[in-house]
C-alpha cells in the first residue's frame, strides 16, 4: 500500500510525543550522524558533553553514558531483588581473614527483629566472639571461600533477639570475587510437622489394632504389621487386594450396602464384624471405616481400624457363666444351722468369683445333721460347676439315705460319669445325732479335719479314710468309727486353701498355726473363730493375692 503525504506527516508528529515519553535516552540522527532529535533524557546526557567534539566521538560518549545508566538499572534491580527476597539473606564480605557483614535484606531484618541492624559492618570474629555456634559456622564459611563451592547445614539456633530455638538451613554461596551470601530459612515448622508425622507413622505401625488404608476403589495400599500378625496374611498377598478377603460369609449383602453407603457419603462407619483369618478361622472385630478427604473436601482413601475382640467377647461371656454359677452357689450356700446344743457355722472365701470350694449343712431323715465340706480340683466356671452338682446330688441321695457309706457310694457313681479325667473332688460327710452327741464321718481323700477338746491341748485328727470322688467308679466307701463328744470340743473343718497359704517360696500357713488360732479363739463364737482363720491366713502371706478358696466349718459343743 502506498504512504499518503498525510500519513508521512502523522507519523512525522508522533514521533516526538513517543520518545518524549520515554524512561530512557532517545536520539535520532540523519545518514551523516546528525542529530535530528533528543528526548529529554538524552538531553541531560548531552548537556554534559563539550560542543567542540567531532559526532563520531560525541555519540560514542553518549552511547557510553547510556551503559552505565544501564549498569546501574542493572544493579538497582538487582538489589531491589536481594532486598525483597523472601528468605533471610545476609551478605559477608571476606577482609584480612575475616568476614565481614555488609549487607543483608528485608527479610533477615524481620527475621532478628531488626536487631542485625547494629552488626552491620562488624567482623564475623567478633559477632560471634563468644557463640557456641561459631566454630561450625566459621568452618562454613572458611570451607565456601576457599573450594569456592556451596555449603548446606541444618542446625538449631538460639536467636539473641527473641531467645527463641529455631531449626534453621543454612545455605551458603560464594560470589566472586570475595563474598559469602548466607540465606538462612527457618525450617522449624517443617521440623514439627516431620516429627508429627513420623511419631504418627510409628504410632501406626506399632499399635496393637490392625489398621488398612485403601483406595476409592477398596484396593489395598497399605496394612501396618498388627493386622498382618492378627490375620496371617503376609504383605505382598495382601497389598494390591480388597478386603473382601476378610469376608466370612457371616454378614448378608444389605450389611454391605450399608456400609459402602455410609463412607460414600462421607460418614464413618462403626461395627462389629466377624472377619476370616488366612487359615480361615474366624474372629470378632470391632471396626471403623473413616473416609480421608483431601483440601477439597474430595474423598480420596479409606481407612479401617480393626480390633480384635474376640479374647474379649469370650471373656465378656465367661463373666456371664461366672455370675450365673455364683449365684447359683451363693443360694445353695448355707452359713448357720439352729441345733440345740451346738453353735456351727460355716464360711467360704472365694479367690474369684466362683470357687470349687464348697460347704453345707443337710436335714437328714432321722433327725441328725450332715456336715459337708469339700474342694474340687482346679478353678473357674468348671470347678464351680462340679461344686453345684456334687450338691445337688448329695442333697437328693441324703433324703433316702442314712449311711454315710451308702450315701458317698452313690454320690461317686453320679460324678464319676460326668467328670472327665482332670476332675476329681475331695469331700468330708460328718454324720453329727444332736440327741446322742455322737459322729461319725467319712472323708474320701479331704485334708484332715480336727477334733479339739475344751482344754484346747488335746487334739484328735479325723483324718482321709478312702479316695476322692469321680477316680473308681465301682469304688466302695466305709464309715468311720462313731466318736462321743463332750461339751466344750470344738470340730474344724478346713479345706487346702489355709493350711497351703505361703508367703513366695517361704514356709506354709500349716495345720499347727490354724490349731494355734482356734485355741486362742476357742471362747468365741463359731462365726468369729472362722473369721479369725481367715485374717490370720492374710496375714501370714502379708496380703497378696489369694491364690485358693479359703473355707472353713467350725462346730463348737456347747450343752
Amino acid at each position: 500500500m502506498k504512504r499518503t503525504k498525510q500519513t508521512t506527516n502523522q507519523e512525522k508528529n508522533s514521533l516526538p510525543t513517543i520518545l518524549n515519553s520515554l524512561s530512557e535516552g532517545g536520539i535520532v540522527t540523519d545518514n551523516d550522524s546528525k542529530f535530528l532529535f533528543t528526548n529529554p533524557v538524552s538531553q541531560n546526557i548531552t548537556e554534559v558533553i563539550p560542543k567542540d567534539i567531532n559526532p563520531t566521538e560525541r555519540q560514542d560518549i553518549i552511547e557510553s553514558k547510556l551503559a552505565d545508566i544501564e549498569l546501574r538499572k542493572s544493579e538497582e534491580q538487582l538489589k531491589a531483588i536481594f532486598k525483597g527476597f523472601p528468605i533471610p539473606s545476609f551478605l559477608w564480605q571476606y577482609v584480612e581473614d575475616d568476614f565481614i557483614l555488609i549487607d543483608y535484606n528485608d527479610a533477615a531484618e524481620f527475621f532478628t527483629q531488626g536487631l542485625i541492624k547494629k552488626f552491620l559492618g562488624k567482623r564475623f570474629s567478633t559477632m560471634y566472639k563468644n557463640s557456641p555456634y561459631k566454630q561450625n559456622i566459621e568452618s562454613d564459611f572458611l570451607k565456601c571461600f576457599s573450594e569456592k563451592k556451596n555449603i548446606i547445614r541444618e542446625m538449631s539456633y538460639k536467636l539473641r533477639s527473641s531467645e527463641k530455638i529455631k531449626e534453621l538451613k543454612v545455605r551458603f554461596g560464594f560470589v566472586q570475587p570475595d563474598l559469602i551470601l548466607v540465606h538462612m530459612e527457618d525450617i522449624t515448622d517443617n521440623k514439627i510437622a516431620g516429627e508429627e508425622l513420623r511419631k504418627l507413622s510409628n504410632a501406626v505401625e506399632q499399635t496393637a489394632d490392625s489398621v488398612i488404608i485403601t483406595n476409592l476403589k477398596g484396593i489395598i495400599e497399605y496394612v501396618n504389621p498388627a493386622f498382618l500378625e492378627t490375620t496371617g496374611f503376609r504383605r505382598d498377598e495382601v497389598l494390591g487386594q480388597t478386603p473382601r478377603m476378610l469376608k466370612s460369609g457371616q454378614h448378608d449383602n444389605a450389611f454391605y450396602q450399608k456400609l459402602w453407603k455410609t463412607v460414600l457419603l462421607g460418614n464413618t462407619f462403626r461395627g462389629t464384624m466377624i472377619n476370616k483369618k488366612k487359615d480361615d478361622e474366624l474372629y470378632w472385630s470391632q471396626q471403623t471405616i473413616t473416609p480421608m478427604k483431601n483440601k477439597d473436601g474430595k474423598i480420596t482413601n479409606f481407612v479401617s481400624v480393626l480390633k480384635d475382640i474376640t479374647e474379649l467377647l469370650e471373656k465378656k461371656e465367661q463373666e456371664i457363666h461366672l455370675k450365673i454359677a455364683s449365684e447359683l452357689q451363693q443360694r445353695l450356700y448355707k452359713s448357720k444351722i439352729s441345733v440345740p446344743g451346738f453353735d456351727i457355722a460355716g464360711k467360704t472365701y472365694s479367690a474369684v468369683e466362683t470357687c470349687g470350694d464348697y460347704f453345707d449343712f443337710i436335714q437328714m431323715k432321722d433327725g441328725s445333721i450332715g456336715i459337708v465340706i469339700g474342694d474340687v480340683s482346679g478353678h473357674g466356671i468348671g470347678a464351680a460347676l462340679i461344686m453345684v452338682q456334687t450338691l445337688a446330688s448329695l442333697r437328693a441321695i441324703a433324703k433316702f439315705e442314712t449311711d454315710l457309706g451308702v450315701i458317698l457310694t452313690h454320690l461317686n457313681q453320679a460324678l464319676e460319669n460326668n467328670l472327665d479325667d482332670t476332675h476329681y473332688v475331695t469331700l468330708i460327710l460328718a454324720r453329727l445325732d444332736p440327741k446322742k452327741n455322737l459322729l461319725q464321718y467319712i472323708s474320701a481323700g479331704h485334708i484332715p479335719a480336727y477334733l479339739l477338746k475344751s482344754s484346747g491341748d488335746k487334739v484328735e485328727m479325723l483324718e482321709s479314710t478312702d479316695i476322692p470322688l469321680g477316680i473308681v467308679k465301682d469304688y466302695t466307701y466305709h464309715k468311720s468309727n462313731t466318736i462321743k463328744l463332750a461339751p466344750g470340743d470344738i470340730l474344724a473343718f478346713i479345706t487346702d486353701g489355709i493350711i497351703e497359704a505361703r508367703l513366695h517360696d517361704e514356709d506354709e500357713f500349716g495345720d499347727h498355726r490354724t490349731l494355734n488360732v482356734i485355741k486362742s479363739y476357742r471362747q468365741a463364737t463359731a462365726e468369729q473363730i472362722i473369721e479369725q482363720i481367715y485374717l490370720a491366713t492374710c496375714s501370714f502371706v502379708k496380703n497378696q493375692i489369694q491364690e485358693d478358696d479359703i473355707t472353713s466349718i467350725i462346730c463348737k459343743v456347747d450343752f
